[in-house]
């Protein structure tokens, strides 16, 4: 079951039980201690352009290995 996650909708606290995860849709994910998958970024376009924005954030702090 993937559902995706809103504080509104669901205001518990679920305690991730994986790291988190691209699914194969190009959603950012991680399963719940009740064993429900949550959508934390669910447009793959979004999440691409988080991952470039870090990667550059990285470089411009001097990351390790750069």
């Amino acid at each position: 079951m993937l559902l995706l996650h809103s504080h509104l909708l669901e205001p518990e606290l679920i305690t991730p039980l994986t790291a988190l995860t691209v699914d194969a849709a190009g959603r950012l994910t991680y399963m719940g201690q009740d064993g429900i998958r949550r959508v934390i970024v669910g447009d793959p376009d979004l999440l691409e352009r988080l991952l470039q924005s870090e990667q550059i954030s990285d470089e411009q702090r001097g990351s390790p290995g750069s």
